[in-house]
C-alpha cells in the first residue's frame, strides 16, 4: 500500500527547495501519474516510479480532473462513498471514488 506523502524538511533552512508530494499530484494530477506510472525514468524526474496499484481512492473532484488520465491507465471507477454534506477543502470535494485497474480482482 502506498499513499501521497507530505512530509515536512527536516530544517526550516530546506523548506524552500522541499520536494512536496501531495502538492505536486493536486497541481499537476495527469502529468504526476502518468510520470509516476512511466517506463521512462526520464519521465520520472523526482519522482519514484511505481508499479500501478490495483487500485486508486480520490476525492470526485480531482477525479473530474483526471478522468482521460485514468481511463488511459486502465483504470474505471468500481465504488462511491458518501464523503460530506460541507466541503471545507476544495481538494477534498465530492464523494469518494475507488478505481480499479482493468484485470485485477475487486477485494
Amino acid at each position: 500500500m502506498w499513499f501521497l506523502s507530505c512530509e515536512p524538511p527536516l530544517t526550516q533552512a530546506a523548506l524552500d527547495s522541499h520536494y512536496w508530494e501531495a502538492d505536486d499530484f493536486e497541481q499537476h494530477p495527469a502529468e504526476f501519474l502518468g510520470a509516476l506510472f512511466s517506463e521512462s525514468a526520464e519521465e520520472a524526474s523526482m519522482r519514484v516510479r511505481r508499479s500501478k496499484p490495483s487500485h486508486l481512492v480520490l476525492y470526485a473532484g480531482m477525479a473530474q480532473r483526471i478522468q482521460n488520465v485514468l481511463g488511459d491507465l486502465g483504470y474505471h471507477e468500481s465504488a462511491r462513498f458518501f464523503n460530506t454534506h460541507f466541503a471545507g477543502d476544495s481538494r477534498r470535494q465530492g464523494d469518494v471514488l475507488v478505481y480499479r485497474l482493468s484485470g485485477t480482482q475487486s477485494s
